[in-house]
């Protein structure tokens, strides 16, 4: 019941704030029960690896301010995977690590910039849409130069 729980737990969409560390615990504590040759043998027969689910799960977080915790689930279930099949993964496949350090290093990014910039970049995005009053609605409003 124990593998199952935490089987269920990789699929879990709520809470959404939570939901992406929740899987990265859950896989967390499969790679540690995946070292019993015992618990390879079951969790390679589910669907979630025989139908390759879980790599559906790698694709994107389930909220995207979670990334890092993304990252994470990223890197457990890549060992999982290489420790149910017994196969390195391919450097090719969707989850390298080089592409796993990439992601990591984007979410640990803080962007910011100039909230004038942000603002005429929206105006000349509304002119370019044909937006024109609304664009000049914006400059009005936020007080932008001409």
């Amino acid at each position: 019941n124990g593998i199952k729980v935490l089987l269920s737990l990789l699929s879990v969409k709520m809470p959404i704030t939570d939901a992406d560390q929740i899987r990265a615990l859950a896989c967390k504590a499969l790679v540690g029960l995946s070292r019993s040759s015992t618990v390879r043998q079951i969790i390679s027969k589910l669907p979630l690896f025989s139908s390759c689910q879980i790599q559906q799960l790698m694709k994107e977080p389930v909220l995207q301010d979670k990334r890092s915790e993304h990252v994470k689930f990223c890197k457990y279930a890549a060992e999982l995977i290489e420790r149910v099949s017994g196969k390195p993964l391919l450097i090719g496949t969707d989850v390298s690590l080089a592409r796993l350090q990439k992601a990591d290093v984007v979410a640990q990014s803080r962007i910011s910039f100039p909230e004038k910039e942000l603002l005429l970049l929206i105006r000349n995005h509304l002119i370019s849409k044909g937006l024109g009053e609304t664009a000049t609605i914006l400059t009005k409003e936020a007080d932008l130069p001409m």
